[in-house]
């Protein structure tokens, strides 16, 4: 339903700020994004400047998107964005992109698909809406964005992380406001570059030439009365006009921001309705701006027919206005006018009222909760009924919006008697907990007054504090293992349930080093007989197992355990464990980093996502996407290791969780430098190390995160760095952990400077090698003897190794440092290979660098380049795709796992057909099979 401005009323006094929009729209036309923000009181013309901005928008055959947020929609996950992408499908008809159409699908029936989650919906209409730019230049409308719910909210932030190079507009309003979650979105925004307008109340000149326009004759005295009263406000001055006759004398009242002649005016045209009209119109405001004619039917007991024969007088007074779909009022400022014309306890009760009609007509629990926690009034009146529906409406939107599952659970707890506050805190905790700002999760449970009065209580009070202490670092390791110790204690002796925390502290033991301790409790817990309904508290004892396998470099232990813990979990429909440090999926998929092709590796992470997404678990899926980013960094396919680094990063700003990230920081900056821009890498490598120093990162994140800290330093001209920092995370963390992706740097950077200590390095990766022959393993051996005894026969045989596990970026570096090395014969043919490879990943400097320190390879490599067709002429994104085929994923799937749409995919698809000179997708799986791709 769209509410609109009057187009009968001339456009008059925004000159200046509709120049901006049309700046802003042409750079729109010419490939780069733009940001607008308006701010402006209520009535002061923002949605009009919006609507002509659309309007030229449509003239110009611009795609055209409008998501209008609602104040009592605030706290309903995606309710901005959802009837606008309703109507966008209904304009596009079969031209809309395939993504819109699934969110829209999915947000139809979102309780009917579990698996079908916030992180899954934001994708798809940001690849769709990435998918309308490319048919032609777009501009998608945000009004009322003060009322934007969080989900929305995740929508516009991706708007405006992720599409710089976008042909598309996007345009926000907001009243001034200073609520915390606005000003941070504010904030946010204007960080990515966002111009904003602010509008002004319109001068007497313009205010005068408004007049003028509606009444065809200059303004007199009693009109510039009128216009004194609406204080340039273009709302208030239309109002005021067309009301003129009705108002009589001039009304006093307190209102400063809306005049009290406007309100007269309103006030008068209600007493000017019948009795029952009303009653009817004032159940209308409480509804909303924009109404459901079914429930206005339901609140007032009448049917449809009656209903719309009651406000047909509210239509003819010009307070509502009407479309074929439904009704609204003119404006906010009006239905608020409206909604305070009964005193505010009555609008209290009425509210409660309509909370228990929409409830007996089944109505969702948030629609439900709104209108209680209106009748309230703000007050932290006890009500236990009213407690219970913001419970409901918690776990309504905990799985598309933690945020907004957050502040329900706060206004429950704010309604709750005390002897029911204990559990909606700890629900406060967890959330917290699965937002990862473990600071305030800890923070709820230290509060004054919690006081767990029973045993299960104290155990789940145990619970957060355990999870809050492990997710802090390995210094607070022993104090988590207290609290799981007490948690134990509080189970008997035969009770099942003893096995999480047994399960649990056998994972913290092992990744604080204490391995046989880890290993004893995870035998024990193992040893509890259990049954269907608890067997997923296994996993994490199942997990311990499998990581003591990689640390021990027994692959074939880590791969059985991991297995089995994934299993665990692939059939089940609750939610896994909230207050896991870990997933079965991260160690699973880590366990098969050294001996299975990547992108094995990459289908078991998918599957976690899956996992994730099913139970609202965001911080598991943060742990998660790290390692997707990464399997797609050595896999050489950085575009997507860059888009899943991208959401990751999104997401945590958005929240201001504080959440460290070192590995998604770390490779960010590293792609930068590969981008050539060493001012970002370098920022990006610090802030990595900073949170890496703050402690809380697994050992095989810390070790990869400083790899690329190194690497950044070391192209950053500081090789003294680089080399310190991995000998100190090799002292600290990786030689004892048996984590070794760093050792080929550390033995080149060391040979010369430490040559004891490098062949110290050397043996230990012989000595793993002897004991697990993995290719991972084979090709930390051969790169290392390679570089301590200057042979390239060794780091040929270390990329052969890393090619068995598809880690092409490893290979390809090596080649590259060592090109020196390679006999003069085969130089050529290496650079050549080298600088193609480089060439796929978009690695700007590692060409450049290549070029330079080989001058006359580069000029005849130039002389001698081809690659209009063939293998050769694949891009990155296209290879990575053909070699999905080869794995037999389908389109949608391969979409799936590279965060990418699924027309994307058809397109690469469609270009490595033309390039291969195949027809079909048996042929091209075929040539993967051979190895010709």
């Amino acid at each position: 339903m769209v509410v609109p401005t009057d187009s009968a009323v001339e456009f008059i006094g925004r000159d200046p700020e509709f120049r901006l929009v049309r700046a802003a729209m042409e750079r729109v036309r010419r490939g780069a994004a733009a940001i607008t923000v308006i701010e402006g009181e209520p009535g002061i013309g923002k949605t009009r400047l919006v609507r002509e901005a659309m309007a030229l928008a449509r003239a110009e055959h611009w795609h055209v998107v409008e998501f209008r947020c609602s104040e009592l929609d605030a706290d309903r996950p995606f309710e901005a964005v959802a009837s606008g992408l309703e109507e966008l499908c209904t304009d596009l008809g079969t031209s809309v992109p395939f993504e819109l159409g699934e969110a829209v699908q999915a947000l139809r029936h979102q309780g009917v698909d579990p698996s079908v989650h916030g992180d899954q919906i934001t994708t798809l209409i940001l690849e769709g809406l990435a998918e309308l730019c490319r048919m032609g230049p777009c501009i998608v409308v945000f009004d009322d964005g003060h009322w934007i719910d969080d989900a929305s909210a995740q929508i516009l932030w991706g708007l405006a992380r992720r599409h710089h190079n976008s042909p598309m507009l996007t345009v926000v309003t907001f009243r001034p406001s200073r609520e915390p979650r606005v000003v941070a979105l504010r904030r946010g925004l204007d960080g990515q570059g966002a111009a904003t307008l602010s509008l002004s109340p319109l001068s007497a000149g313009d205010g005068e030439a408004l007049a003028r326009s509606m009444l065809g004759a200059p303004p007199n005295d009693s009109v510039r009365q009128l216009l004194r009263d609406a204080s340039g406000n273009p709302l208030f001055i239309i109002e005021l006009l067309r009301g003129r006759n009705e108002l009589g004398e001039t009304v006093d009242g307190p209102d400063h921001r809306v005049p009290a002649s406007l309100r007269g005016l309103v006030e008068r045209r209600l007493a000017a309705l019948p009795a029952e009209a009303q009653i009817v119109l004032f159940d209308a405001a409480l509804l909303g701006l924009e109404f459901d004619l079914e429930d206005l039917r339901l609140v007032c007991d009448v049917d449809l027919h009656q209903a719309a024969l009651l406000l047909a007088p509210a239509l003819e007074s010009r307070v509502l206005v009407s479309f074929a779909d439904g009704f609204a009022f003119r404006h906010g400022v009006v239905q608020k006018i409206v909604a305070e014309s009964r005193p505010e306890v009555l609008r209290r009760h009425r509210h409660r009222e309509i909370a228990e009609c929409l409830a007996a007509a089944g109505r969702s629990p948030t629609r439900v909760g709104e209108h209680l926690w209106l009748s309230q009034g703000g007050r932290d009146a006890v009500d236990a009924v009213v407690a219970d529906w913001m419970g409901r409406a918690a776990l309504e939107v905990r799985g598309l919006s933690l945020e907004s599952a957050l502040t329900w659970l706060e206004r429950a707890r704010a309604c709750a008697p005390a002897s029911g506050r204990f559990g909606i805190d700890m629900d406060i905790a967890t959330v917290l907990l699965l937002l990862n700002r473990t600071t305030e999760a800890e923070a709820v449970c230290r509060a004054p007054g919690i006081a767990p009065s029973t045993v299960d209580e104290r155990i789940r009070l145990c619970e957060v504090l355990a999870a809050t202490s492990s997710m802090s670092g390995t210094s607070r390791g022993d104090e988590a293992a207290v609290f799981l110790t007490e948690i134990a204690a509080g189970f008997s002796a035969n009770d099942y349930r003893r096995i999480e925390p047994l399960g649990w502290r056998s994972v913290l033991s092992v990744l604080a080093g204490r391995i046989d301790e880890g290993r004893n409790s995870a035998t024990e817990a193992l040893s509890i007989p259990f049954d269907d309904a608890s067997e997923h508290f296994r996993s994490q004892a199942l997990e311990a197992l499998a990581l003591i396998g990689i640390l021990q470099g027994d692959m074939a232990v880590a791969q059985k355990y991991g297995a089995e813990a994934v299993a665990v979990h692939l059939d089940r429909h609750d939610r896994f464990s909230t207050l896991m440090m870990t997933t079965p999926h991260f160690t699973h998929a880590l366990s098969l980093l050294a001996t299975e092709p990547i992108g094995s590796v990459m289908g078991v992470l998918h599957d976690g996502f899956v996992v994730c997404d099913r139970a609202g678990h965001l911080l598991a899926r943060l742990h998660l996407e790290p390692l997707m980013a990464t399997a797609h960094f050595v896999r050489g396919d950085i575009l997507h290791a860059k888009a899943v680094i991208t959401r990751t990063l999104e997401r945590n700003s958005y929240a201001q969780t504080g959440v460290a990230i070192p590995t998604s920081t770390a490779l960010a900056g590293f792609i930068a430098m590969l981008h050539d821009d060493l001012d970002e890498a370098k920022t990006l490598a610090e802030v990595a190390l900073a949170e890496l120093l703050g402690g809380g990162a697994q050992a095989g994140t810390a070790e990869f995160a400083v790899w690329c800290i190194a690497g950044v330093a070391e192209e950053s001209g500081d090789v003294d760095r680089a080399r310190e920092l991995l000998v100190t995370v090799w002292e600290l963390v990786a030689r004892d952990a048996g984590l070794y992706s760093i050792t080929p740097d550390l033995v080149r950077l060391t040979k010369e400077s430490q040559p004891d200590f490098a062949a110290d390095v050397v043996a230990r990766c012989a000595a793993r090698v002897a004991r697990s022959p993995t290719p991972l393993d084979r090709a930390h051996a051969h790169a290392t003897r390679g570089w301590l005894h200057n042979d390239w026969s060794e780091l040929t045989r270390a990329v052969d190794a890393w090619a068995e596990l598809d880690w092409r970026f490893s290979g390809v570096r090596t080649m590259q440092l060592g090109l020196h090395l390679a006999p003069a014969s085969a130089r050529a043919a290496v650079f050549s290979d080298v600088r193609e490879q480089w060439v796929r990943m978009d690695a700007r400097r590692m060409i450049r660098l290549l070029d330079a320190s080989n001058s006359q390879l580069a000029q005849k490599s130039s002389r001698d380049r081809r690659s209009l067709t063939g293998p050769a002429s694949l891009s990155q994104a296209e290879l990575v795709v053909v070699r999905l085929v080869g794995e037999g994923l389908t389109n949608r799937e391969i979409a799936e796992r590279l965060f990418v749409s699924h027309r994307t995919v058809d397109t690469h698809v469609s270009h490595a057909f033309s390039k291969l000179g195949v027809n079909g997708r048996v042929a091209l799986a075929g040539l993967v099979a051979k190895g010709m791709v």
